[in-house]
């Protein structure tokens, strides 16, 4: 599954690149899928190699040292996500910069780092992050429908990276366990991945839809 995953994510990246070089305007998806992949690369490896031998030996005992750091980048990569979500939002359907979104984000890292260690509290931390991004997303959505901008290819793909992420939260690893419930979310972005090829496959295919 994991390793069909990265397929199906890359295949996503590189045709929003292609896309981007046609498009200025599908620049910010490319950005955001390939940032999103390489996180989830640098992630993965760091819980394999560092995190999970670490926690079998350490047992419940706080993290420190180098390993500490591992796990704080973890965390930062794991809400980076989240943040990608809201500023792609607000760049593509707010038409704004996303700078009060990073600010944030920052914010949000730095009270992880000093409120370590979190325990059961990391859980309500990831949720908090997670129903933010929604919130700021869903509210450039709303905004996107009052105007009078016409649907192009990365609103669309903007559209449905949202969609998944309101399913995390409504249907998804969010509703039990977010350590132990994430084959549902690998299950969703399967589906994700394999929209975005098609909608962007289908705008290589033809240039016109693309606009």
């Amino acid at each position: 599954m994991i390793a069909a995953l990265y397929a199906l994510a890359f295949v996503a990246a590189a045709l929003a690149v292609v896309l981007a070089r046609r498009s200025p305007e599908h620049r910010p998806v490319a950005v955001f899928l390939i940032l999103s992949l390489a996180s989830d690369v640098v992630r993965n490896l760091l819980i394999t190699w560092v995190l999970r031998p670490a926690r079998a030996a350490l047992g419940a005992a706080p993290f420190t040292g180098w390993v500490r750091v591992a796990a704080d980048v973890d965390g930062a990569l794991f809400v980076a996500w989240r943040a990608g979500i809201a500023a792609l939002a607000v760049w593509m359907f707010a038409r704004r910069r996303p700078w009060g979104v990073l600010a944030a984000y920052a914010a949000a890292v730095a009270f992880m780092v000093a409120t370590y260690p979190r325990g059961a509290d990391l859980r309500r931390f990831y949720l908090a992050t997670e129903l933010a991004s929604l919130c700021v997303s869903l509210g450039c959505f709303l905004i996107w429908l009052r105007s009078d901008r016409k649907t192009t290819v990365p609103t669309v793909c903007t559209g449905v990276i949202v969609a998944i992420e309101l399913a995390f939260v409504t249907g998804g690893p969010y509703r039990a366990d977010i350590f132990t419930g994430w084959i549902s979310a690998q299950n969703m972005l399967v589906v994700l991945y394999l929209a975005l090829i098609v909608v962007q496959g289908v705008a290589i295919w033809r240039p016109s839809t693309s606009q």
